[in-house]
């Protein structure tokens, strides 16, 4: 349930969602590491937040826009190539394909970022 989930800020600016049922004094120790039942759904970069491709894939943090894409687009992103908006909104956006969100993409006036995980592209 979404209710069961609490968000928390680390030391180095991380947000993570947590379980609530997890205790919070296990964060404030260092027990919980991002590789044990935690992942970042993003940073705070100044006054910005950045989120992360784990956020895209989180079934509680939902977008307020969704860019859906075609096949063809869809394969475009995956390789980290940008793709085709007629979305004005500035700033990040999910993109989605049947459904099935993909990432995120950054738009701003002139262009976008392509926020796929590089390491993760498809390369043909």
């Amino acid at each position: 349930q979404e209710s069961d989930y609490g968000v928390y800020k680390d030391k180095n600016n991380q947000i993570y969602a947590l379980t609530t049922t997890l205790p919070e004094q296990w964060l404030a120790l260092g027990i919980l590491t991002k590789a044990q039942w935690v992942n970042a759904i993003g940073v705070l970069k100044g006054k910005s937040f950045i989120p992360s491709h784990f956020s895209a894939m989180f079934p509680y943090f939902t977008a307020h826009q969704i860019l859906e894409l075609n096949l063809s687009e869809s394969l475009d992103y995956l390789r980290c190539n940008p793709v085709p908006s007629s979305v004005a909104t500035k700033g990040f956006l999910s993109v989605g394909y049947q459904g099935a969100s993909l990432g995120w993409i950054k738009q701003y006036e002139g262009g976008q970022t392509n926020m796929y995980p590089k390491d993760w592209r498809l390369r043909q």
